[in-house]
């Protein structure tokens, strides 16, 4: 017998004996699902009846007794914040021994925060989001399903076979390739492997040629190309890569993290059920499969495809059993979802948990301990085999398939893990790869001689020829230049010259010292209003009407950014010139993916559907960029504003051409006249021919705008006085504010210290520590507070607490005294310190405390409310010192044999009374009509014994205070009928 199975039979037979000392338990399983929707994945119709099949093998792989195991379920609707309400209610409502799910990664986060406050076991099967390892937060959390960070360790080992270090990714946008993708890229950061390009694209919008031009860009420094997306689209560019010539052997594909053969059918539909994944069912299928003989497709190892099929067809059968009760899958001939056994698999390896947690004599309910195990666990499971890491997450195993077989039946070439184990290798080849490279060997990922054959040789006749064409390009530069220098217009930007010596290539314009006019629309505090944003509109057409009419023609690069407003808030279009002299800009700028994306905001869409756009653009493309701009100015919303879409969905809604063209929102704004929308709309016309010219835009807004007069200097006189208005009110914003900051502050450093030590702290003086010859001190705590505090919740302790300073608080604010400190249940106010008030400060503390004791009479525990709370209260006076302690978070402290004393007085006291020292009552007796009775010898802990006494009462009054006679039947906490 093998020392596993040993091991196994001993925990089972442990397990067995545990039970029969202490009883048949039964263990409640709390499932977090979404009831509806997500039937191919991890819905609740395609996924539950799993659940039923691993209970039921696990009572026949006898790993629990018989009916050990019930299911609760709650429907998380696939949110985060229902999710984390749901799993409070099987927490708190249902008192669930673990819970199971949710799926959805942003939903299972939460969750997570909450299972391991609890401390309570947490399974899911499907949640792959790498943040989910941080076992010092999720540390209860174990995950059936391997995180797809994993894919990228896999990857790195199959490049090192081949000794690749750079690749290209090309992924779409749904959430596991996003996962998939984030995990090889940190990967191949951390081994030092290159990601050259990283596309992502949107599946519904992709078309042939966006494909092309991703291929094309690609290709330039990559020969190794990752990618990630939903079967029909891996076909279809699979199909583009072979019409490009991408699939002759120079380029290898690798398909990342598609499910293993059977999982590749959606549960609703079974027509394409084990079909390679070039199977198409068209005339594509022959041109699809040659192109597939480049592609490893790398899945999630599973275990036997038939049996896994039978497992699948079996999920819905169950779901008409109890506690489901459901025929809904039955009715719809569905089958199970892909992640179903992931799920069997939690259930399963929950019971295994509890067995060895039983055996071992661990709590079932010790999340980090049942992680713990889970570590040193392995099974197989109805995914395949189930091993797990060190942070408790499943250590998938992978197969690499290829299509070189005449049939195009993909076989599996290759298996490994992501963390091969005990020196294994992480990597093993059951079929040597077959390459269609000429010497049958792996392509290299960098061509022989480059990818611009800057690794090979140049002759002399190939080097006459580069330095012919070198001078003609700087002719070119040359020529271009002229033609920039040439233009002069009071709306175009003035060319200063260009610098084309390498690395420093530039084009320089004048500077314009109030920036771009996307930088002044984004500036909330630059106020404009319309006879402004007319001005800039009337620069803006008459500078494009100059380089329409001009040798330029066209600009090509139109945006809100290439306007520059001047000193004399004058716009100046710039960024103009032939593509000879900003190729180095065109190349330089927006060099990340987002930003190449935002720059194209302003771009017409028949522009952005060329594979090869005009260098220049076109003037109908240059107009309907003028009408994004509109739009700019008219709303100050910028481009696009679309709540939720980045930059590269909607520049590919705008290329797409939709039947209503995507184009930005109009805002019921009442300041933007209906002319200017209109003219908006004729700008950004999806037929490039029904656009107007800058002339007939000029002619329009002349006729729309005919109550504007005045000459320039005018309105440039009338616009510095609204500026400097606004400055003014800008000023006095910022000082109000300023202020009330000030005052809030202020009073907040009046709460932490006296407010004569604050003022001389605020002007830079030093408070040194000074002596009272005489102040008192008191001290109260609750009695009973221990027993209190064990009979309520941290909450419920807090809002006693609380009300009952609010309380104290609103009685000594009625007298002459300074409340110290509270710590826990003590309080401790001085009266006499920080301002000395002569003999009076033994009264104010009495008269405090006698409206303390009334008060407390009526107070009512809101969670206890037949419970009568008592207080204790210790008065001494005598001599202090006092002084402000600490420089983080200073404190006014008072030291001295006092302080000790009257905390003293307090501690020996009874609830309900006043226990003060001779001293006090000494003071008291020069005030006069104190009522108060002597107790006698007291012994007090550190002094020995004192004489010490009772204060009653006050002559006048009138409040209710205990009855002195019956006080001492009183116990520490007393329904609230009893009579005092």
């Amino acid at each position: 017998m093998k020392p596993l199975n040993i091991v196994y039979s001993v925990i089972f037979l442990l397990s067995i004996l545990s039970s029969t000392c202490y009883g048949h338990r039964k263990y409640k399983i709390g499932l977090l699902i979404p009831r509806h929707g997500y039937l191919s994945t991890f819905g609740w119709t395609t996924s539950v009846g799993a659940i039923t099949m691993a209970i039921e093998t696990i009572e026949r792989d006898k790993i629990l007794p018989p009916q050990s195991l019930s299911v609760v379920w709650r429907d998380t609707k696939g949110d985060p914040v229902n999710g984390a309400g749901m799993a409070v209610k099987l927490k708190y409502t249902e008192d669930v021994d673990v819970i199971i799910g949710p799926p959805f990664s942003h939903v299972n986060i939460p969750v997570g925060y909450l299972t391991a406050f609890w401390n309570l076991p947490h399974i899911t099967w499907v949640a792959t989001d790498p943040t989910l390892a941080d076992k010092s937060v999720f540390n209860t959390l174990i995950r059936t399903m391997g995180p797809f960070n994993k894919v990228g360790m896999f990857l790195v080992q199959f490049f090192r076979i081949f000794k690749w270090k750079r690749a290209g990714m090309y992924s779409g946008t749904s959430g596991f390739c996003s996962f998939a993708g984030g995990g090889v890229r940190k990967q191949f950061e951390e081994n030092n492997l290159t990601v050259t390009e990283d596309i992502m694209f949107i599946e519904e919008t992709l078309t042939d040629s966006i494909m092309d031009f991703h291929l094309k860009k690609l290709s330039r420094d990559s020969r190794i190309i990752m990618l990630c997306t939903a079967r029909a689209q891996l076909r279809k560019i699979m199909l583009r890569a072979y019409s490009m010539g991408m699939c002759k052997g120079n380029f290898v594909f690798l398909a990342l993290y598609s499910f293993p053969k059977a999982f590749y059918t959606d549960p609703t539909d079974k027509k394409e059920e084990s079909m390679p994944l070039w199977y198409g069912n068209d005339t594509d299928d022959e041109t699809a499969k040659q192109a597939f003989q480049v592609v490893f497709d790398v899945t999630l190892a599973s275990i036997n495809t038939k049996q896994l099929e039978g497992f699948l067809e079996l999920v819905p059968q169950k779901l008409t059993e109890a506690p489901w009760n459901s025929t809904e899958a039955v009715d719809l001939g569905l089958s199970g979802s892909r992640h179903s056994p992931y799920l069997f698999d939690a259930v399963y390896l929950y019971a295994i948990l509890l067995n060895k947690s039983m055996a071992l004599n661990i709590s079932h309910r010790d999340g980090k301990q049942l992680l713990y195990l889970a570590k040193k666990t392995e099974f197989s499971g109805m995914s395949g085999k189930v091993e797990f890491d060190d942070n408790g997450d499943r250590d998938p195993f992978y197969w690499v398939w290829d299509y070189t077989s005449p049939t195009g039946i993909p076989r599996i070439i290759a298996v490994g893990s992501a963390s091969p184990l005990y020196g294994q290798k992480a990597i093993s080849f059951l079929w040597k790869p077959k390459w269609k490279t000429a010497n049958g060997k792996p392509p290299p990922d960098i061509p022989v001689c480059g990818f611009d054959d800057e690794l090979c040789p140049v002759d002399e006749s190939i080097k006459n020829t580069i330095i012919l064409g070198s001078l003609g390009a700087l002719l070119t530069v040359i020529a271009a230049s002229t033609i920039m220098r040439d233009l002069s217009h009071e709306n175009i930007n003035l060319f200063i010259g260009s610098c084309v010596d390498p690395p420093n290539l530039c084009v320089l314009f004048a500077y314009c010292s109030k920036g771009s006019l996307q930088d002044i629309l984004e500036n909330d505090d630059i106020k404009l209003d319309w006879t402004f944003k007319q001005s800039l509109l009337s620069d803006l057409v008459n500078g494009m009407a100059y380089i329409h009419s001009s040798s330029l023609v066209s600009h090509g690069r139109m945006k809100s950014s290439n306007c520059v407003v001047d000193s004399r808030w004058v716009l100046k279009i710039t960024d103009y010139g032939p593509s000879a002299l900003l190729h180095v800009q065109f190349n330089s700028r927006d060099s990340e993916e987002q930003g190449k994306f935002k720059a194209l905001l302003w771009t017409a869409p028949e522009i952005l559907r060329m594979h090869e756009p005009p260098s220049r653009g076109t003037q109908e493309g240059d107009v309907y960029s003028f009408g994004i701009i509109l739009h700019e100015i008219a709303f100050r919303h910028g481009p696009f504003p679309v709540e939720r879409m980045i930059p590269k969905d909607i520049v590919g809604r705008v290329r797409n051409g939709e039947s209503v063209p995507f184009r930005p929102l109009r805002f019921r704004d009442t300041d933007v006249e209906p002319s200017i929308t209109n003219l908006m709309e004729m700008c950004w016309a999806e037929n490039p021919n029904q656009r107007p010219d800058f002339n007939g835009i000029k002619t329009y807004l002349r006729n729309h705008n005919k109550d504007t007069v005045g000459n320039i200097m005018d309105i440039i006189l009338k616009r510095m006085e609204r500026y400097a208005i606004n400055l003014e009110d800008l000023v006095e914003q910022r000082t109000q504010a300023l202020l009330e900051e000030k005052k809030k502050t202020d009073r907040l450093l009046y709460q932490l210290l006296p407010r004569s030590v604050a003022e001389r702290l605020k002007v830079g003086e030093t408070v040194y520590p000074e002596v009272f010859e005489s102040v008192t001190i008191f001290f109260s705590d609750i009695v009973g507070f221990t027993t209190l505090s064990a009979l309520s919740t941290p909450m419920q302790v807090v809002d006693l607490l609380n009300e009952l300073y609010t309380l104290f608080d609103d009685v000594i604010a009625q007298h002459d005294v300074y409340k110290v400190e509270t710590i826990g249940d003590a309080y401790m106010v001085a009266s006499g310190l920080p301002h000395r008030n002569g003999d009076l400060h033994a009264g104010q503390i009495a008269d405090m405390s006698l409206n303390i004791v009334s008060s407390i009479l009526t107070f009512r525990i809101h969670h206890m409310p037949d419970r009568q709370l008592q207080v204790r209260i210790g008065i001494h006076t005598g001599p202090v010192c006092a002084g402000v302690v600490g420089l983080t978070m200073p404190r006014y402290c008072v030291f001295g044999d006092t302080v000790n004393t009257a905390s003293r007085m307090e501690s020996s006291g009874k609830g309900l009374r006043i226990h003060i020292s001779e001293s006090t009552r000494d003071a008291l007796m020069k005030i006069g009509g104190y009522v108060v009775s002597l107790r006698g010898e007291t012994p007090i802990k550190g002094k020995g014994t004192m004489t010490t006494y009772w204060m009653n009462g006050k002559v006048g009054f009138s409040k209710r205070l205990p009855d002195p006679e019956k006080i001492d039947e009183i116990e520490e906490i007393l329904p609230m009928n009893n009579k005092v």
